[in-house]
């Protein structure tokens, strides 16, 4: 009875491994990965590598979702009403995806130049 609880234990470690490693493929197989390489920095490479190396499937989910290259129509819909909540978009959970990208897009730019009107006061003060 032992012996076979540890096989299936093995086995279940094995399964796991195999299938982390999968969708690790999967993921770098992609073209959105490919773009985000692309326009990485040298440290975010090495950042991702580390990741890949570990096995850790979760961490390059949580990279390729955070990069900076990332744009809100690159984005999935939990992300992008997880934005327009922090962003204070008005009904975000009611809306469309391309409603929340364009919603999104709107704050994001009004935020901008908010912040370039900021700078303009402080540089003529």
């Amino acid at each position: 009875m032992n012996h076979k609880s540890s096989y299936w234990q093995f086995h279940t470690a094995v399964t796991d491994h195999t299938n982390s490693i999968r969708s690790i493929l999967k993921r770098v197989d992609s073209s959105q990965f490919e773009m985000l390489w692309n326009q990485s920095t040298e440290e975010q490479r090495k950042e991702v590598i580390a990741l890949i190396y570990d096995g850790n499937r979760h961490g390059l989910r949580a990279w390729m979702g955070t990069h900076s290259a990332l744009k809100a129509e690159d984005w999935g819909y939990n992300q992008l009403r997880d934005r327009a909540k922090k962003l204070g978009v008005c009904n975000y959970s009611r809306i469309s995806r391309s409603e929340l990208v364009q919603a999104i897009m709107e704050k994001e730019s009004a935020n901008e130049e908010n912040r370039d009107v900021s700078r303009d006061r402080k540089d003529v003060g």
